[in-house]
């Protein structure tokens, strides 16, 4: 588990931060059938046959269990999709290549600055 300190400094170093608190992993595995309420004193043992009945589970129980995790955690599910479109939206907004005897080109996408690079004749009015 993560303190609210350590959480605090991660997102302080500019870290997005999806964290699903203990007590909603070991209610949705509950809710499917399966104890992983462990600690620190938790036998090595005990945890490896929990493992093993988790690598074991159906599909469908599986499925039980991420619905519960996302129904959970779904305000900080969504926060945190929020903060990553924003952040991958803000990276490149347009791009723009101003030749040194010409126009200002203009492109949001990178594949088409890639194109224009790829075929812009050198001079404007030749054919190379």
């Amino acid at each position: 588990m993560f303190t609210e300190g350590s959480l605090e400094q991660l997102r302080s170093l500019g870290f997005q931060v999806l964290y699903f608190p203990y007590m909603t992993l070991v209610a949705a595995f509950a809710e499917g059938g399966l104890d992983i309420a462990f600690d620190e004193k938790t036998p090595d043992a005990d945890f490896q046959t929990c493992v093993r009945r988790i690598e074991a589970a159906s599909r469908s129980r599986k499925q039980q269990i991420e619905r519960h995790l996302i129904e959970a955690n779904l305000s900080e599910i969504v926060r945190f999709m929020h903060a990553l479109d924003r952040r991958l939206k803000r990276l490149v907004e347009r791009i723009v290549i101003i030749p040194l005897y010409g126009r200002v080109n203009e492109f949001v996408a990178m594949e088409d600055a890639i194109r224009f690079l790829d075929e812009h004749r050198v001079y404007e009015g030749t054919a190379g």
